[in-house]
């Protein structure tokens, strides 16, 4: 006969457990095990996980909620452990304010996102509390956010300013290019005057080099902008990847650029030059 009493002092001493350990420790199979702890969870001795380590549950006591975050969030994927976290963080989400991919996330995380339904005049709103979070207080979060909020004073928008472009842009690309060495094998114009996307021939000491490059006649130069420009040319497969722009980078978009090891070309409008940020030409 199986001691549950054993079972209970071994999960108090160690903390969630899989039935693996607790075979060790009554002396069965895993099989034996994995049932009897399922009778004990509907007898209400012990508690289960909905999440699975290895294809196994954790069975715990009451009372040792709080230990399962450590354990369970080393096996989740990344989209699931920010969104606990942000559960975590703000104690109570709205269900209909989170992304797609944050609905489909919090409802895999059930050990620790509990459901809350609020009925208004209109519709039934539901809420998601951190399991850890007393329901009175969750609650009284969920009747704040629910509230009706002051309208803002409207701020007077500014006119914007139209930005100008450099009509002789690409002609300057072109000429850099052709002072380098380096051949437009294609081009494709993707905004008039202002973005080309081109794949480029470009000779070093070790032979040929294809390169994808796009071209951006604008001020400033975003972190987007380079994201865009990387993703797209591991899309092409090429060597080397090229930002040719007569703008300025911002900061961010500046770390981007060296972190992802693209090469920055400065279009001199004066003198036409393949510059990059090391003052180094492309082909060195």
């Amino acid at each position: 006969m199986i001691n549950d009493e054993l079972i209970i002092k071994t999960i108090r001493m160690k903390g969630p457990v899989l039935p693996v350990d607790i075979a060790k420790v009554i002396g069965k199979d895993l099989i034996i095990t994995a049932a009897h702890l399922s009778e004990m969870v509907r007898r209400g001795l012990i508690k289960s996980t909905y999440a699975r380590i290895g294809g196994s549950i954790l069975y715990y006591l009451p009372g040792q909620e709080q230990k399962l975050e450590s354990i369970i969030i080393e096996n989740l994927n990344q989209k699931d452990k920010e969104t606990l976290l942000l559960l975590k963080e703000k104690k109570v989400l709205r269900d209909d304010e989170l992304t797609p991919l944050q609905r489909v996330s919090i409802r895999n995380l059930k050990d620790f996102a509990k459901p809350l339904s609020v009925n208004t005049e209109n519709k039934q709103i539901l809420f998601w509390r951190w399991h850890l979070f007393p329901i009175e207080q969750a609650k009284e979060t969920i009747r704040k956010i629910l509230s009706p909020k002051p309208e803002p004073e409207q701020k007077i928008k500014k006119p914007r300013l139209k930005q100008t472009y450099d009509k002789d842009f690409f002609e300057k690309v072109r000429n850099a290019l052709e002072n380098d060495g380096i051949k437009i094998l294609k081009l494709n114009e993707i905004k008039k005057a202002r973005e080309f996307e081109l794949t480029l021939i470009v000779p070093t000491p070790l032979g040929d080099v294809r390169a994808f490059a796009i071209a951006k006649n604008k001020s400033k130069i975003n972190e987007n902008d380079v994201l865009s420009l990387f993703v797209k040319s591991n899309q092409k497969k090429a060597s080397l990847c090229v930002l040719l722009t007569n703008g300025n980078p911002s900061r961010k978009a500046l770390e981007k650029i060296n972190e992802l090891n693209i090469k920055l070309v400065k279009i001199n409008g004066s003198k036409p030059g393949f510059i990059d940020k090391g003052q180094r030409n492309i082909n060195q």
